[in-house]
């Protein structure tokens, strides 16, 4: 399935997977207030989760995201459960209303909204989730060419993660976010005259086991 993927910013994770007293106490930095540090190690809980959110194409705090399909809706590809599906290529998606909207252009360039149950299902009990036409009926035709405002020919919203709060991610890429961290504490610069090595069972050893692979 041809498509773009892309994070809508104006819906970031409402919270993140570590606390910040979490962060501290495994680095040892001292637990009293201090302004600087303590900005610096809250940018480096983002910048671990980020790194191990694309490293196994998961969303770990929910997050909202635009598939984007640039040659309309698919009828032919190799596929899991039907032809026509529309797989989702980030897990996992929210077990309620995982997908916000699915929209794409009519044949007159018309931007038209797709009902959730009269016009598609969501199958999400595996993963990848799959999108679905409705038994019975077929995705509407479309026109394969992106309009003046750049709306695609498809564009699927979907929201994807375990949860709102910290404590609802897997203490696995918990974990995995704390050896990072600790290493980019320590080590503060790209290059090292120290020769390094890596720590077996370390932070790639844990995402691997539950890296999701979109096909």
């Amino acid at each position: 399935m041809n498509y773009h993927l892309k994070r809508v910013p104006a819906v970031p994770p409402v919270a993140e997977p570590l606390l910040l007293s979490d962060v501290k106490l495994h680095v040892r930095a001292p637990d009293v207030s201090d302004a600087a540090q303590d900005a610096y190690l809250t940018n480096l809980i983002k910048a671990a989760r980020r790194w191990c959110e694309d490293f196994t194409s998961r969303c770990f705090i929910e997050q909202t995201w635009d598939l984007l399909l640039p040659n309309g809706f698919p009828s032919s590809q190799p596929f899991m459960l039907s032809s026509n599906e529309i797989r989702i290529p980030r897990v996992p998606l929210k077990t309620t209303s995982g997908i916000t909207h699915v929209k794409y252009l009519d044949s007159n360039g018309a931007q038209q909204t797709l009902a959730a149950g009269t016009d598609y299902v969501v199958q999400s009990r595996g993963e990848p989730a799959i999108v679905l036409p409705t038994y019975g009926k077929s995705w509407p035709a479309t026109r394969a060419w992106a309009d003046a405002n750049g709306n695609y020919p498809v564009e699927l919203r979907f929201i994807a993660g375990y949860g709102t709060a910290g404590t609802s991610v897997p203490e696995t890429f918990r974990q995995a976010m704390l050896l990072l961290i600790g290493h980019w504490y320590e080590n503060r610069e790209e290059a090292s005259e120290v020769a390094l090595a890596q720590v077996p069972m370390a932070a790639e050893a844990l995402l691997w086991m539950e890296r999701f692979h979109p096909w």
